[in-house]
């Protein structure tokens, strides 16, 4: 053999060994991906004016506004979006064991709140500004509440640098929602793990990202992304905080105002004056029986209504949190007879998720004319692997659309009208009527915090329904909701009654 074809022979024996050898000594150890993640995080607190400064989150003061954005929320089925204001005043000084934070939020169909949540030490409240009533509650320590610490971008970064130094990865570069490249390092904080994103040339924290379960896409991102930092007021704070999810911002907020080092007022760390306490709630009974038949089953935080028919059943309303309970306890009030009908009040995909579980046994869904492409794209998107038994995806037919806005079903021993009604809140709205037992079952029409009418809870949603009603005559013996029943035909009564309060 020649000898420079001797000489190709043994580069191209020995490229491979060579290409491995060198592969495997450039992917990253553990300790090199610790290294990476520690120096990510040092650059961060140093961008953002050295520890000193990053610690002011330690005794701050900050407003927050901006809008919800209410994907899969709003009154129409697609976008553009309904959209409520969200106002956010932030407190802490936690040398005290101190830390306020009042949220103002909403949704569509005029619906309002304001709630404060007060942590004094070892006294913790949490407060319905507009209801004027408060509760005691068990918070943990003021500088362990990462949900509150983190309306800001330094309470990031001080608990990740003076967290366990050990406990923090560094996982590449990743690229968000808005498109925007990161530098992703993982930290495991105490009792909850965040995934911070650093801009690659301003070291400044831009993100903070997770993964979510989405009704279209099984599993989607969830990104928060700190945009255009300036100095407020001495505070180096972002502008603007954007809220991604699956691709379409949510949430968008402005940093107004900060004030490092002043103390919390003290009107702020108690319940207000003239506020009345709540006593606490007792733990709801899972199942009520509306009627001989008629069962209110609460699975995942919410009630859905099981009826009996001569050989079949039907359930009103559709959340996917709630499905798998209902599922499983209606074969054990009616053994032997299938789940023919779903209803979902409406669109919201906390509402009508859940489709997917009831097409999976055999029901179809009952629903208006506008969700038809909604509920083939629910049915068809990908399992989310963030909820246990979940149904596959099964491109099904099994859909009733309601013509005419009104479907009776009998069997001429029970009746259930379905009524469509245009509602403030969804404009494809369902609700269901049960003559004989006297029950509404409605979803998100009512808001009544404890089961009875509070100071500003009523709102244009509520007076809508109240004035379909009349106009029915429907002599209503039991007000059932998704989110909860009233105690008596009186609560709501007294509901409508109670004047709309302005968001403050």
């Amino acid at each position: 053999m020649p000898l420079h074809a001797i000489l190709v022979l043994l580069v191209l024996l020995v490229l491979p060994v060579r290409s491995a050898h060198c592969q495997a000594h450039s992917t990253p150890t553990t300790v090199d991906s610790w290294a990476r993640a520690s120096a990510l995080i040092d650059s961060a607190v140093a961008a953002h004016g050295g520890i000193d400064a990053v610690r002011a989150v330690r005794k701050l003061q900050v407003r927050i506004e901006g809008q919800d954005y209410h994907r899969n929320q709003s009154r129409r089925v697609a976008a553009p979006y309904d959209s409520t204001p969200r106002i956010v005043h932030y407190f802490s000084d936690l040398a005290r064991e101190r830390m306020v934070v009042e949220q103002t939020t909403g949704f569509p169909g005029g619906f309002r709140y304001t709630n404060r949540f007060v942590s004094d030490s070892a006294r913790h409240y949490a407060v319905n500004v507009r209801a004027q009533t408060y509760s005691n509650q068990q918070y943990p320590p003021a500088s362990q509440q990462y949900g509150n610490l983190f309306q800001v971008p330094q309470g990031y970064l001080m608990v990740a640098a003076e967290s366990a130094p050990a406990l923090r990865r560094y996982i590449g570069r990743t690229r968000l929602s808005s498109g925007a490249v990161v530098d992703a390092v993982v930290v495991f904080f105490p009792n909850t793990t965040v995934t911070l994103g650093f801009d690659p040339t301003s070291h400044r924290l831009r993100s903070v990202m997770g993964v979510g379960m989405d009704a279209f896409l099984g599993d989607a991102a969830l990104d928060t992304e700190f945009l255009d930092y300036r100095m407020i007021d001495g505070v180096l704070l972002p502008a603007r905080a954007q809220l991604w999810r699956a691709g379409e911002m949510t949430r968008e907020m402005r940093y107004i105002s900060a004030a490092a080092g002043q103390a919390i007022p003290d009107s702020l760390l108690a319940p207000p004056v003239g506020s009345a306490v709540l006593p606490p709630a007792p733990a709801p009974d899972p199942l009520r029986v509306l009627g001989p038949g008629v069962w209110a089953i609460r699975g995942g935080g919410s009630w859905q209504v099981l009826v009996e028919f001569a050989d079949h059943l039907m359930v009103l309303d559709a959340s996917p949190n709630a499905a798998s309970t209902v599922i499983r306890r209606a074969a054990e009030l009616a053994p032997g007879k299938p789940i023919r009908y779903v209803v979902p009040t409406h669109h919201h995909d906390d509402h009508f998720g859940g489709v997917r579980h009831y097409t999976a046994v055999g029901a179809t869904t009952v629903t208006t004319a506008g969700n038809v492409d909604y509920f083939k794209r629910i049915m068809a998107a990908p399992q989310s692997t963030l909820l246990p038994g979940q149904s596959p995806p099964q491109p099904s037919n099994r859909l009733e659309v309601l013509t005419g806005k009104r479907r009776v079903f009998t069997d001429g021993r029970r009746t259930v009208e379905i009524h469509e009604i245009a509602s403030p809140h969804a404009t494809e709205m369902l609700v269901a009527w049960l003559p004989a037992e006297g029950v509404l079952f409605q979803g998100d029409l009512i808001e009544a915090p404890n089961a009875i009418a509070q100071r500003g809870a009523n709102a244009e949603t509520t007076t809508h329904l109240a004035e379909f009603i009349r106009r029915q005559g429907w002599q209503v013996k039991e007000y059932g909701g998704v989110h909860g029943f009233l105690t008596s035909p009186q609560e709501f009564e007294k509901l409508v009654q109670l004047p709309m309060l302005p968001i403050r």
